[in-house]
């Protein structure tokens, strides 16, 4: 994380997103949103489940609904390295309980984990 907010230091203050990544976001929170209401049976939400909808985003560009991150993100990251070939499954699931956790995320996303690991 640190290493990609050093990475032009004097531009980059803070995490950008395309109009077209938040975009991506917004209408995966309305689906999900969605989903709750109907799962439920309820019909009209209120303003601040209508208003407000977590996201993950990293350093590194990619973002995620919480939602998405926490019930097919993380597993599928945990599940990958426990499988051959990486077999690492300690450090799978300290790493995913890293993850659950809310709040600030102090490192790299689980997709460019599981990249640099799978190039190793």
């Amino acid at each position: 994380m640190f290493q990609n907010l050093k990475k032009d230091i004097n531009t980059n203050t803070c995490i950008h997103l395309s109009a077209d990544q938040v975009q991506t976001l917004v209408e995966s929170c309305d689906r999900s949103r969605g989903l709750d209401a109907e799962i439920r049976g309820v019909s009209g939400a209120s303003k601040d489940a209508e208003q407000s909808c977590d996201a993950v985003v990293f350093t590194c560009g990619h973002h995620y609904t919480r939602e998405n991150f926490l019930l097919s993100v993380v597993p599928s990251f945990e599940a990958n390295l426990s499988e051959a070939p990486n077999n690492i499954p300690q450090t799978a699931a300290l790493l995913s309980g890293y993850y659950r956790n809310r709040g600030e995320q102090p490192m790299a996303c689980p997709r460019c984990v599981l990249a640099t690991i799978q190039s190793s």
